[in-house]
């Protein structure tokens, strides 16, 4: 018989890790509406920008936020790894990688398509409800915590569905649940 070691799941959102990602939705969905706000005042360097421009800006914004997210889940997994002593790209890591990777893929195809066909009042609804579903793709374990915070991503799914003006509030408090989710279930 082989000796088995106890490896941990692989990407779980709990302690530092899921406190940053909360941050980052914040400063995120600040910079966004910044972005936009200023882009509608008069007398604003922004204004003076085209509309694709800021599209190419809030992308980018949204593509930093993937980035540092995904950062600060391998930042994780790398520490986890050396602490069990396993490499960090074992058979599990790696299946749930390219989950993760096809998951972020999807995701960003569609919201680029809602883009391209100027359903915008759609994208944060869909971004929530997706990232919802990413939430219970990735659910380890079914705590009470981790119900409330899938549950959440999706109620302000659908809040923002019916009130599309109620987006930046859906994103600061998502980034606030994932706060309080972080602290609560520590490292």
């Amino acid at each position: 018989m082989s000796k088995q070691t106890t490896i941990s799941t692989p990407f779980l959102l709990k302690g530092r890790t899921c406190i940053l990602i909360g941050g980052y939705f914040i400063i995120g969905a600040f910079a966004i509406d910044t972005l936009l706000s200023e882009f509608l005042v008069d007398n604003s360097p922004i204004m003076f920008l085209s509309p694709q421009i800021v599209e190419i800006l809030i992308e980018l914004i949204l593509f930093l936020f993937t980035i540092f997210s995904s950062g600060s889940l391998y930042i994780k997994e790398k520490k986890i790894a050396k602490i069990e002593k396993t490499k960090i790209w074992n058979k599990s890591r790696k299946k749930v990688l390219l989950k993760y990777s096809i998951s972020l893929l999807f995701m960003s195809f569609v919201l680029l398509y809602l883009t391209h066909e100027q359903s915008l009042e759609l994208i944060t609804p869909v971004f929530l409800g997706m990232y919802g579903g990413l939430l219970l793709l990735f659910k380890t374990t079914w705590t009470i915590n981790n119900i409330v915070l899938i549950s959440v991503a999706f109620l302000l799914s659908f809040l923002t569905f019916i009130i599309p003006s109620y987006w930046i509030s859906a994103l600061y408090i998502l980034g606030i649940a994932h706060f309080i989710y972080g602290i609560i279930n520590k490292d």
